[in-house]
Order: C-alpha cells, then structure tokens, then sequence
C-alpha cells in the first residue's frame, strides 16, 4: 500500500460477499455469537505501544489505518470494523475469527499480524505488517496503460509474460500452503493479491478462509471466480482455489478480465449486486474469444491449454491441486511438457534435443567427424583399388606386350624356315 495514497479505495479492502442462504439479521444468532464473544474473547489495550496516525483505505466491512509501534520504531497497519459493524457480535467474531487465521498462517507470502488488542474506545483492532505496493488488479491496469502508449513485440511480451507467471507462482505457493493447513482460501481474486516493492507478493482478505471438505450454510466468496460446484453444493475443497487461481491467471495472461459465465445465477441472487464482471470482460469458456489486450500480441496455446484445465467446469478434469497447477507454469516457463497440452513424438525429440544441448553437439560432432573418417576411408580404399587396378592392367599390357612380339618373332622364324624348306624341296 502506497505512502502517498490517502483516499479511501474500495478495492484495498474487499468485503466479504455473502450469496444469502439465511437471514444476516438473525437475532438468535447474534444473540448466540454475542455470548460466546463475551466468554471467551478477552483482549487488552495497547497500553499506548501502538500510536494512530491516519487512515488511509475502507472497504465496504472494514477499514485500514496507520499506527506507530513506540516499542520497536516502526509503522505498521491497524485494520479494525468500519463503525456500523464495530458493535455487531457477529461481525466482530468473525473478524477475530478471521484476524487469527491470518495469524496461524505463516509464509513469506501472507501478511504477518503484530498483535490484537482494543482501540481507546474499547472497540478490536488488530495491527498488522504495513504494505507498500500495489494490488494485483491496479498492477494490470497500468500495464495496459503502459501497452497502450508503446508498442510491444511478441517477443517482448513473452519475456514480460514470464515475469508476470512467477509473480503468480508465489501466490500458488502460499495457496498450497494453506491447502496443507487444512484451510482454504475461498475468495482469490486480483484485488486481494498485493505487490510489493522488492517483488514480494502477499495473498490477502481472509474473510472467506474456511476449513476443507465442509459443506457451509451460507456461501462466500466473489461469484465470477468461484467453480460452478461450490456455487451449487457449497463444500469447500482445493479445487475451489485451483478455479479462482485458473481465473487469475487468464488475466495474467490476457490482461484483461475474465467472465465466469456459469457465476450469472448466483451473482443476480447475491446481496451486493456489485460484481466484478462485466460486459468489456471476455467469456473465460468460450476459447475462441481467449486473446492479449493488445490483438496483435499472440496467446501460445500451452499456456491457453493451462487456463482451460484450470477452470474446467468438471472437476475431475481440473487441476486437481494447486501443486500440480504451478507445476505446469513452472515446465511452461522453462519450456518444458505440460500436462495440460501433452507433446507428440516430434515435439518430445525437439524437446529433448532442447534439454541435453551439449550432449547433442557431441553425439553430432561424433557422427560428423565418424561420416568424415568414413568417407576419408573409403575414398583412400577406392583410390587404392584405382591404383592396384591400374597397375594389374599396365602389368597384363606388358606382358601382352612382350608375349605379342614373341609371337610375331616365332612367326616370322616360322615363315623363314617354311621358305628354307620349300627351297631345299625344290
């Protein structure tokens, strides 16, 4: 989060969607909530450790400020309920609820929580590591403003693209993280992903967060990046996260926003009507519209392939962990098979020749200089033969040479001596 940022944006703090199967209103539940809050959460004042300096962001549930810590010199976030929620025991439990998950949960890519305690008016807030960056979703948006305003070559994009896949992969990592804690996240979208300034990336809103394989009486979350099955039955599992990270990643890709189609139903019966989709957004299902901000910049087809099998409507043909997900990204970054878009028997003797590059100039290197000694050989075995041939045939003229005049000296001494006879005849 920004220093100079003072306005409040909505998309810092994302509220907490409930697609309403009950009553938000139910005193007995409140009433229940209330108790169990009053027994068993008790927290104490800062005793002047943490000194409010200014708020900075609210959502439509909660709201994000500045503190200083006069313990340890730093600045850090206070995130506390926006007012008309700050007396609601439900709200209030839920956001405990929600602070100490986030705070049971560590990896480099979740944000740290300092400490809970009570404002000067006696009302939870919890402080927090401070972020300084930018969301996912206004990362995209300047890159589109950034495209709009310089031409792009593919090849440029694709470095840029890969560069964009191993932000991604860090949220992957801290997603598969959770899935091994047992939790999932429930409610990943760009505006819940923060970049920060040294290329850190933090997974943020742990509203939705919820243990794996329950079935949940109210259903959370953003309808356009949740799964048709969790809209339908309601149970919580891996490949909730593994479809909204699916979603993600066609606007890593793409750069622009994806519409869940199958999300229509359960967004017109949500109590806020407020939807991150719409009508400029490219429908994630209908493969032939997948295409780059820019048109003239291609989308390969391994990495349209990835997306596809990540927000397959049939479960079983998803992902079917985030591990496997991010395994895929990894073999696409460094060119290797993916499963998503398995290589034929050409593309697999490219490739291997690809990998082992120093081993295939020397097995060529030795095949050369093997056909080089080959044909050195059998043009000296030829040569050789010439000659030996050459010099049989001169040796047989010789001697058809000298065996010719022999011959013709025996004639002639043949002719004589028949004259020598015919004359002493006579």
């Amino acid at each position: 989060m920004s220093k100079k940022k003072r306005l409040t944006d909505p998309n810092e703090i994302e509220a907490t969607l409930i697609l309403a199967n009950g009553s938000d209103d139910d005193e007995s539940a409140e009433e229940s909530s209330h108790k169990k809050l009053t027994e068993t959460e008790t927290f104490a004042a800062s005793n002047g450790q943490f000194r409010f300096l200014c708020e900075f962001a609210s959502g439509g549930v909660g709201k994000v400020g500045k503190a200083r810590d006069l313990v340890f010199d730093r600045i850090v976030a206070v995130k506390k309920l926006n007012d008309q929620f700050r007396d609601n025991p439900r709200m209030v439990s839920n956001f405990i609820n929600e602070c100490r998950l986030n705070a049971n949960l560590d990896h480099p890519s979740i944000v740290p929580v300092y400490a809970m305690c009570k404002d000067e008016s006696g009302h939870v807030e919890v402080m927090m590591k401070l972020i300084h960056g930018t969301s996912f979703a206004k990362f995209v948006k300047e890159a589109r403003q950034i495209y709009d305003k310089k031409k792009i070559f593919n090849y440029e994009e694709s470095v840029a693209l890969k560069s964009r896949l191993e932000y991604f992969l860090k949220i992957c990592e801290a997603v598969s993280y959770c899935h091994n804690r047992g939790v999932m996240h429930g409610d990943i979208k760009p505006d819940n992903i923060m970049m920060g300034e040294f290329g850190e990336v933090y997974l943020m809103d742990w509203g939705c967060a919820q243990p794996l394989n329950v079935v949940l009486k109210q259903l959370t979350g953003t309808p356009n990046y949740l799964p048709p099955e969790f809209l339908r039955d309601r149970r919580t599992s891996t490949l909730v996260d593994v479809f909204s990270l699916g979603m993600v990643l066609f606007e890593v890709v793409t750069l622009q926003h994806g519409k869940n189609s199958n999300a229509a139903p359960a967004a017109e019966g949500a109590n806020d009507a407020k939807d991150t989709a719409n009508t400029e957004s490219l429908d994630v299902y209908n493969h032939s519209s997948y295409r780059h901000y820019q048109p003239k910049l291609r989308i390969g087809k391994r990495i349209k392939a990835i997306i596809c099998k990540a927000i397959d409507p049939d479960p079983a043909k998803r992902y079917q962990s985030v591990h496997d997900l991010a395994s895929d990204i990894r073999h696409y970054i460094y060119d290797e098979e993916i499963t998503a878009l398995p290589d034929g028997t050409i593309r697999k003797l490219f490739r291997l020749i690809s990998r082992n590059r120093i081993k295939t100039l020397l097995i060529i290197g030795g095949v050369i200089a093997f056909l080089a000694g080959w044909i050195f050989y059998s043009y000296y075995q030829h040569s050789e033969q010439e000659q030996l041939t050459g010099r049989i045939i001169t040796q047989q003229l010789r001697l058809q040479s000298i065996t010719d005049r022999q011959a013709t000296t025996v004639e002639k001494h043949f002719l004589l001596a028949q004259a020598q006879l015919l004359l002493f005849a006579d």
